[in-house]
């Protein structure tokens, strides 16, 4: 079987920060949670940590997942996504992907004004809506009530349909690729997830 090191996550753990807010006396709420991934013949692929920590107005989430594409050849994939929120409004966010511990691809939304500036490789565009609920909430928000939603890895809007309850389908715009999402407990569970050329099976971990 497949081993992978150990992820870590982004930047301060979540006890540190935590700890850190309440010196300051700051009210702060932390989530952490990981997922193992698995191809459609239930081969492991990788793993995906993410952490949230909500203080007061803002909230910070981090995510780094790491797993193999096989095709051809094996390619080791590492993704690293940290956004940040204020007042229930996306302020930033930052992906980078490595292919063999290679930078291979960078993207970027920035909050300027009342629009968004996104910005992928060497392309630039300009996203001219409010981004109240992104891809990275989903794993501690089930998108109730949730119609569209920001991707932050495309700079797109894509729309949420409600399959059944706490199942949930997500279409790409630029594919038709459509991915799925399901929950329990108002958590992400399991997805089922279209990545370039593969599918990927996310599985949450048992504590």
């Amino acid at each position: 079987m497949t081993s992978f090191r150990p992820l870590k996550f982004i930047g301060f753990q979540n006890t540190t920060l935590v700890a850190i807010f309440v010196l300051v006396g700051i009210h702060a709420f932390g989530q952490t949670a990981g997922y193992t991934i698995y191809s459609a013949d239930k081969e492991l692929l990788g793993q995906l940590k993410v952490s949230s920590i909500q203080a007061d107005t803002t909230t910070k989430i981090a995510v780094v997942s790491q797993f193999k594409i096989k095709m051809l050849i094996t390619i080791d994939v590492k993704y690293t996504l940290q956004s940040f929120y204020r007042n229930g409004e996306l302020v930033s966010n930052s992906i980078k992907m490595y292919r063999n511990d290679e930078l291979h691809s960078f993207a970027k939304t920035t909050k300027v004004g009342s629009q968004y500036k996104f910005i992928k490789d060497e392309n630039e565009s300009i996203y001219d809506k409010r981004i109240s609920f992104s891809e990275s909430l989903l794993y501690f928000n089930e998108p109730i009530q949730i119609s569209t939603i920001y991707s932050e890895f495309d700079g797109v809007e894509k729309t949420i349909i409600k399959s059944s309850k706490g199942h949930y389908k997500i279409k790409n715009p630029l594919n038709g690729n459509e991915s799925e999402y399901f929950y329990e407990k108002g958590t992400l569970s399991s997805a089922i997830v279209h990545f370039q050329m593969m599918t990927l099976y996310l599985v949450k971990d048992i504590k």
